[in-house]
């Protein structure tokens, strides 16, 4: 009854949960088992996948750069949606979610193959766009469709039969090619790399006159209050699928604590689809070498 009505939800966690232990992801934060609960809900039936990290190979770090865990997740989700799960799955409804390291890989990944996500919920993490090349993470070759089209969906010349419609030579423009994507942030005001990566962000689409809802609260007032300014956000005449939540207390790792203690987020993610991006115009203003 279920075939082809699954959707499929990532969820990668901060480098405090990087081990040799499955049992590190998905315990470090309350996502993974909010999800699960959703999953595990026969109204609401989900595939969860929480990839383990371990220290040896952080899937991202703070100058932009991603390692092959990237490579890595790409062939996981290509087999668990192509192959094992593949009468199952909407393909319409592939999310990501995650905090800081995590979450990062998620937000790269969004700009390798366009439009492939249907939602990400992004709590704590950040991107930008990043051409100096000499900057790579854990010894691995910097992304780009030559040296790693597993990542881009792109036939790789070892038997992968991957899409060719995901190439773009804009891959390096993160700016640009999420600019139509349906994003959920959660950041506080006191992680300086989050909320002032994504304020610059805000910057350029505001230069460009686009403006995304933004709103801050206290993580100490009633959760159904929270839950109710984030509802009341996402109802914002939007002219993109991005919306930005800012608690006005803690630091970066209180980001996850205090996010996926909210259960709205996850209401509006499991709404969302990809054809709503791909029918979405990108910011046109952005597709500048640049940015």
């Amino acid at each position: 009854a279920n075939k082809g009505k699954v959707p499929l939800v990532i969820h990668m966690e901060h480098a405090g949960s990087n081990d040799t232990d499955p049992m590190a992801g998905v315990t470090s934060s309350k996502a993974a088992v909010k999800l699960a609960a959703i999953a595990s809900n026969p109204a609401t039936p989900a595939i969860v996948v929480v990839p383990q990290v371990e220290e040896t190979r952080r899937s991202t770090n703070d100058y932009d750069a991603s390692s092959e865990v990237n490579t890595a997740v790409w062939e996981l989700l290509d087999w668990l949606i192509g192959e094992k799960y593949a009468e199952y799955i909407d393909t319409t409804r592939i999310y990501g979610t995650g905090q800081s390291m995590g979450i990062m890989t998620i937000l790269y990944m969004g700009a390798q193959r366009d439009n492939f996500f249907a939602g990400a919920a992004v709590t704590g993490g950040q991107w930008s766009n990043n051409y100096d090349k000499s900057f790579q993470n854990s010894g691995s070759a910097v992304r780009s469709p030559e040296v790693d089209p597993i990542s881009f969906g792109i036939k790789d010349g070892q038997g992968y039969e991957h899409s060719e419609e995901w190439y773009t030579e804009n891959f390096e423009n993160w700016y640009y090619m999420i600019s139509d994507d349906n994003i959920f942030i959660h950041t506080c005001l006191g992680d300086g790399m989050a909320w002032g990566e994504w304020n610059d962000f805000r910057g350029y689409l505001e230069a460009a006159g686009v403006e995304i809802p933004y709103v801050e609260y206290s993580p100490y007032d009633d959760l159904e209050e929270q839950n109710a300014a984030d509802r009341a956000l996402a109802a914002q005449e939007n002219e993109t699928g991005i919306i930005w939540s800012t608690f006005t207390k803690g630091n970066h790792m209180s980001t996850w604590k205090y996010g996926w203690n909210l259960d709205y987020v996850f209401e509006w993610l499991f709404a969302q689809t990809n054809t709503t991006a791909k029918a979405r115009d990108k910011v046109e203003q952005l597709n500048n070498a640049w940015l």
